[in-house]
């Protein structure tokens, strides 16, 4: 059981919430998909989304992603280099310029907890890379959208992995988008002492 507050009220939220927990899942997405028609709604469930997963199991359709990234999910950039971040820990543009394929990898981190946000850089990036992860740049996927960029996610989801792509042709147009991603990118160092994976 936990208590939640939002908007001063409070809630009491159990497995025992709703008579089907498949019905509070289901009105839960529901909620989400409708994006800026519920945004107080929304806010609150994002917040708490964690939460309800451990609530009603990590195996439940909470926990699993959509085909398409909505709006209102977070995609962390993973950081493995030191240049990336400024001494006044603000994110420099080049973190997010695309790669010469064309496009930004990043990854889905709806549902998960910090720990397992973290797990899943330091398996899918830093060891693939041999470097340390010294940290992830998490950005609004809807901030992604209004630069007129899209994303391609894995088509195995449990990847959790997804190319931001549709980027301009221009050098310039790339850096001016790559500045508005990194100027709302929040900047979170890594937990753990900074070590070369094994």
């Amino acid at each position: 059981m936990e208590i939640l507050h939002w908007n001063g009220l409070l809630a009491t939220i159990a497995r025992s919430w709703l008579v089907s927990q498949e019905r509070a899942l289901s009105l839960t997405r529901a909620y989400l998909g409708e994006g800026r028609e519920h945004m107080g709604l929304s806010s609150f469930l994002r917040r708490f989304l964690p939460s309800l997963s451990r609530i009603f199991g990590e195996s439940s359709p909470i926990a699993e992603l959509t085909p398409v990234v909505s709006r209102l999910e977070t995609v962390s950039k993973y950081q493995l280099e030191k240049r990336d971040l400024r001494s006044n820990r603000t994110v420099r543009h080049s973190a997010f310029m695309p790669a010469s394929d064309g496009a930004r990898s990043v990854f889905r981190i709806l549902g998960l907890s910090d720990s397992e946000t973290w797990n899943l850089g330091l398996e899918k990036v830093a060891r693939v890379r041999n470097l340390p992860l010294l940290g992830r740049f998490d950005v609004n996927a809807g901030l992604v959208y209004d630069q007129e960029l899209r994303f391609n996610p894995d088509a195995d989801r449990r990847s959790r992995h997804a190319d931001i792509v549709g980027w301009p042709p221009e050098k310039e147009k790339q850096q001016s988008i790559a500045q508005v991603l990194a100027a709302e990118a929040r900047a979170i160092p890594s937990p753990k002492p900074i070590q070369r994976p094994t």
